[in-house]
C-alpha cells in the first residue's frame, strides 16, 4: 500500500507546483547520484547459455517521475528470455 499513498503525496506536490514530472529526481533522492541501467546481459561461460552476467551503463540524462512510468523498454522481456527462464 505505500506505492499508492508515495505516488498520491508525490502528485500533490506537483499540483502545487513544488516538484515537476520533468525535474531530476537525483536533486531530492541523492542516493540514486550514481544509478546504473540495465545495457544487457553478456555471456560469461561460451560453454553455457545460463552463464550470464548482467551489463549496466550510467545513466544518461536525466532521471524523472515521467521516466519512472516507463520501467523497462518494450523489447525487455522479448531480447532476454532465454536469461529468464530457468532449467
Amino acid at each position: 500500500m505505500t506505492k499508492p499513498m508515495t505516488s498520491v503525496a508525490v502528485m500533490q506536490l506537483v499540483e502545487r507546483e513544488l516538484v515537476g514530472l520533468d525535474d531530476d529526481v537525483r536533486s531530492f533522492v541523492p542516493e540514486l547520484k550514481d544509478i546504473q541501467v540495465l545495457q544487457g546481459f553478456e555471456n560469461i561461460d561460451s560453454e553455457s547459455k545460463l552463464s550470464k552476467r548482467a551489463v549496466y551503463q550510467p545513466l544518461e540524462g536525466k532521471l524523472t517521475l515521467r521516466y519512472r512510468t516507463r520501467p523497462f523498454p518494450n523489447n525487455f522481456v522479448e531480447d532476454n528470455t532465454d536469461v529468464l527462464t530457468t532449467t
